[in-house]
C-alpha cells in the first residue's frame, strides 16, 4: 500500500520544496568522493549550495532537451548491441562494463558532442 496525496496544497509542498536541509550525505560517501571530485558540485554539496546547483541543471532535463537526446541514445544503443552480437565469446559478456560504456558514450555525446572513441586510450 502506498500513500496517495490528492490535495493540491500538499502536492505543491511535496513537489515544490526541496527540503535539502533534511538530507545529509553519508560520511563514507564524503570520505571517498570528496578527494576525487572536490566539494563544490552537485554530488557533494548540501543545503543551499546543492539547491542552487540543482536549479542550474534543471533546464537540461526539460522535455525539449531530453527529446534531442533520443537519437543519440538510440544510435549508441544500436552500436552497443551490434558490438555484443559480434563478440568472439558471446556466452561470457561483462554486461556491467558494456552498459557503463554505453552510458558514458551517451553522456559525452550529449554533453560535449564528442564520443569516447575520439579520446586517446578510450578503451
Amino acid at each position: 500500500m502506498h500513500p496517495i496525496v490528492n490535495e493540491p496544497d500538499m502536492i505543491e509542498d511535496i513537489l515544490g520544496q526541496s527540503h535539502t536541509q533534511y538530507y545529509d550525505k553519508p560520511a563514507v560517501f564524503t570520505r571517498v568522493f570528496k578527494p576525487l571530485i572536490g566539494s563544490h558540485n552537485i554530488l557533494m554539496s548540501e543545503g543551499v549550495e546543492h539547491e542552487r546547483a540543482r536549479k542550474m541543471l534543471n533546464p537540461v532535463f526539460y522535455l525539449h532537451n531530453l527529446k534531442s537526446m533520443i537519437p543519440i541514445t538510440a544510435d549508441q544503443t544500436a552500436k552497443t548491441i551490434e558490438r555484443i552480437r559480434t563478440m568472439s565469446n558471446p556466452s561470457s559478456i561483462n554486461l556491467q562494463m558494456e552498459l557503463t560504456a554505453l552510458t558514458l558514450s551517451v553522456i559525452t555525446l550529449c554533453a560535449f558532442d564528442k564520443g569516447l572513441e575520439t579520446m586517446p586510450n578510450a578503451n
